[in-house]
């Protein structure tokens, strides 16, 4: 199994975890990368004093220590340690990055806007600083760091991380890992090669299919939402409720005619009832 793959399934490993911190078993990370979690989380350990030494506190400094952390942000999307991150943050993370896989392959306009609003909630849920956060923003087709390319800074940040820690093969895996991570952030990779998901996980990394479903086949579309209540998968839940409020209530509202008025008025009630279900979860 190649690096996406594993990258996928670890993902929706996560997504389908049965506890609230959706957490992926210390076995089943070391089965899919073939390293040590401990090892995985803490391999750029000397990287900030490597850094102090070479460049003093100067810009340099700072810019690859943020590079870092945001490098760190994207390890710990596939592991963490147990109960070291809240339920919602955890949430937060994984759904701002399916999401923005899902933005990647459906053509809606303006993808920029809710791109950058999913990347904010991505960095906000790791957690770090509003002033951190507004470092980084979509420009073109990617991600900048400031006025600097984060494509160019992660490559010059594992540079930097072999001169500061030798441990050469576990470094590749962790690169290996970041870049294809970054692929699908920046849209470059939109295949999925490996998806065995329920289907509410499937709208999720698809959300153009919520309006497909619900323009071709209504009742389906209901039996999901039916679904979606009774969920017993957290991530499951969550993700559908607020996929269905940003891809479909959105859509009906550019609708004239009555019979759509009137589908609307029922997806308001359920929409109600949806959101007074979720602040009871």
């Amino acid at each position: 199994m190649d690096i996406t793959n594993r990258i996928i399934v670890a993902l929706l490993e996560r997504m389908k975890s049965r506890n609230k911190n959706f957490s992926l078993s210390r076995p089943k990370f070391h089965q899919l990368f073939q390293i040590n979690p401990d090892g995985y989380l803490w391999y750029g350990k000397k990287l900030e004093r490597h850094l102090l030494n070479k460049y003093g506190e100067s810009a340099d400094t700072l810019k690859y220590l943020d590079m870092y952390y945001f490098i760190d942000n994207i390890v710990r999307l596939y592991y963490m340690p147990k109960n070291s991150n809240s339920e919602e943050n955890e949430f937060g993370k994984l759904y701002a990055y399916g999401s923005i896989i899902g933005l990647h392959r459906c053509h809606i306009p303006d993808k920029r806007i809710y791109l950058n609003r999913l990347l904010n909630t991505l960095l906000f849920c790791c957690p770090t600083s509003e002033e951190y956060i507004r470092r980084f923003r979509w420009q073109k087709n990617g991600i900048y760091y400031k006025s600097q390319d984060v494509e160019v800074l992660i490559a010059d940040t594992f540079t930097e991380i072999r001169e500061s820690d030798k441990q050469s093969e576990s470094i590749e895996i962790v690169e290996s890992i970041v870049n294809e991570t970054y692929r699908y952030l920046v849209g470059s990779n939109t295949g999925l090669p490996f998806v065995r998901s329920e289907t509410l996980l499937h709208y999720n990394l698809n959300p153009s299919d919520y309006m497909w479903l619900y323009q071709h086949d209504k009742e389906l579309f209901y039996t999901c939402l039916d679904a979606a209540a009774l969920q017993s998968e957290i991530f499951s839940y969550k993700s559908f409720v607020y996929n269905f409020n940003l891809y479909i209530l959105r859509q009906i509202k550019l609708c004239r005619n009555e019979d759509t008025i009137k589908q609307n008025n029922r997806l308001d009630a359920i929409n109600k009832w949806l959101n007074s279900l979720n602040k009871i979860g």
